[in-house]
């Protein structure tokens, strides 16, 4: 049988400035996948983050060594993705999506497509905020990260940077970091200074609705899809963050087509942005052909790359059993 051949090395990337997530030092890991079947090669990359995935890169490799085991065992058709369901093996979600797209690019490949310019990611205290937009001026597209320091600052300061830079576009990611009343008392503080949308602003799901409602800013929804959302919430949101190496691609590609769906209705649709989970050059190519794809073409948040620095090693691959 002509069964692909998988295997894996792990990979070190040093890290410009710290991660905000959990990463214990200046080094991200990621693990890079293989799948090669009659002169062609498919690559993907597992890249679980600290702070965001339960699982590890250790955890990864184990799976991969046991999930290698068995694939010689099954239809060359089969991916390794469908192979390990039907064998009751539960890959890692960072896992899962690296094999899923490796399997893509060996049995799909695609032309590369030109990905949109990415939107620009701020971390920084907001006192930082507007240097940091000077000195990128071809970058048009901001996502500030708020609810991490005083909210009046934060109010401030994005209130300066849309005076300051008309023409750009600002996007607003709390991290459910506000009470409701604390998210009105934000959105007036920075008036007239308006966002294209504020993803995941409040601390209850359930209270999304009331934020619109009340004439909150147009919502994204990035955590709150894989909850119990409101009635209807979701195809009112102004955005799907999309994160493939929690969701995989089979939900991307499904959130693709329902937003397809809604427009085709004659409906407002939501626009489906890809994010990133500070992947290397090898995952952030992966996410750009998904962003290349994605209904709308918005601007992705791929703003991670900016992190990176040189890689840190260079190790033999791994071949499966």
């Amino acid at each position: 049988m002509n069964v692909p051949r998988l295997s894996w090395r792990p990979a070190r990337w040093a890290l410009l400035r710290p991660l905000s997530t959990g990463a214990p030092d200046q080094v991200r890991q990621v693990v890079e996948l293989r799948l090669q079947r009659a002169g062609r090669t498919g690559l993907g990359e597992a890249a679980p983050l600290p702070g965001l995935h339960r699982e590890t890169v250790e955890d990864v490799v184990s799976h991969l060594r046991r999930l290698s085991m068995h694939l010689r065992q099954q239809p060359p058709a089969s991916s390794p993705v469908a192979a390990a369901r039907q064998l009751g093996l539960a890959l890692p979600p960072s896992l899962g999506w690296a094999l899923d797209w490796a399997w893509h690019d060996l049995t799909e490949p695609e032309p590369a497509l030109p990905a949109p310019p990415s939107a620009g990611l701020l971390l920084e205290p907001p006192e930082s905020w507007h240097a940091a937009v000077a000195a990128a001026p071809d970058c048009r597209c901001w996502k500030l990260k708020i609810g991490r320091h005083d909210p009046l600052a934060e109010a401030r300061a994005f209130r300066g940077l849309a005076r300051d830079f008309p023409r750009h576009e600002w996007r607003l990611d709390a991290n459910r970091a506000f009470p409701l009343a604390e998210a009105r008392a934000f959105q007036a503080a920075a008036a007239p200074a308006r966002p294209r949308w504020i993803e995941e602003p409040l601390a209850s799901v359930a209270q999304l609705a009331d934020w619109l409602a009340g004439g909150g800013w147009p919502l994204a929804l990035d955590e709150s899809l894989r909850e119990a959302l409101p009635a209807g919430l979701a195809e009112r949101a102004a955005a799907w963050v999309l994160k493939p190496q929690l969701l995989g691609l089979a939900t991307v590609e499904e959130s693709f087509e329902r937003v397809r769906r809604l427009a085709a209705a004659g409906g407002s649709a939501p626009c489906c942005v890809i994010s990133a989970c500070f992947e290397s050059p090898l995952g952030l190519r992966a996410l750009e052909q998904l962003a290349a794809r994605a209904p709308g073409r918005p601007a992705p948040g791929l703003g991670t790359r900016a992190w990176l620095g040189a890689r840190l090693d260079e190790l033999d691959w791994e071949d499966g059993a």
